[in-house]
């Protein structure tokens, strides 16, 4: 499910991650904003032209000279935080394993 939220844009990623934090609190039984869930989508960069030595060269693209920059895919990352005063009561496992039970219901 997650890797799908790759094809939303800026808006829709705010947007599911406000909607997730709200069905994580319903599912954990607590108040709004205990617990944050926090949708990072990172981007594959665009092309960068480089200029050739000559001008009757080829042109260039960093991408094709640099492996690292032609490796470099866009990914989507999840982080989840919980009020301090409730870190003891709920743990990491719980929180993951709602989370995962929320993330197959959005799917």
């Amino acid at each position: 499910m997650i890797e799908s939220l790759l094809k939303f844009d800026e808006n829709e990623v705010a947007d599911t991650s406000i909607e997730l934090s709200k069905a994580m609190c319903k599912e954990l039984d607590l108040k709004a904003d205990q617990l944050i869930v926090d949708l990072v989508k990172s981007r594959k960069p665009k092309s960068i032209h480089i200029k050739g030595d000559r001008l009757q060269d080829q042109p260039k693209y960093l991408e094709d000279e640099s492996d690292v920059i032609g490796a470099i895919e866009s990914k989507i990352y999840l982080k989840a935080y919980i009020h301090p005063a409730l870190s003891h009561k709920i743990s990491e496992n719980d929180i993951e394993k709602h989370l995962k039970k929320e993330l197959e219901t959005w799917s």
